[in-house]
């Protein structure tokens, strides 16, 4: 474990939810948008890059179609996440 970087895309940012799967985390901060780090061969966080970042990144939310997120959990090498209409 290690602090996380609080500049860039965290910066001035509440976290409200953190969760990790395997060599990726992902966290739910107080603007309603997830950010992830870690490993992302299989996309565990998103389009946002082809490989691991040590800083947080914004997730495309872009499949989420405008809903906002009302929870997420991370898993072994994916994030569900749930909107707040229910959808998944």
């Amino acid at each position: 474990p290690g602090q996380v970087d609080p500049s860039g895309a965290l910066a001035g940012k509440k976290i409200i939810k953190a969760d990790s799967g395997y060599s990726f985390s992902v966290v739910l901060a107080d603007d309603g948008r997830l950010y992830g780090w870690g490993a992302n061969g299989g996309r565990q966080i998103g389009e946002v890059t082809s490989g691991s970042t040590s800083l947080p990144v914004a997730i495309n939310m872009t499949g989420m179609r405008g809903l906002a997120v009302a929870d997420f959990v991370c898993s072994r090498n994916h994030t569900a996440i749930l909107a707040q209409n229910g959808l998944l």
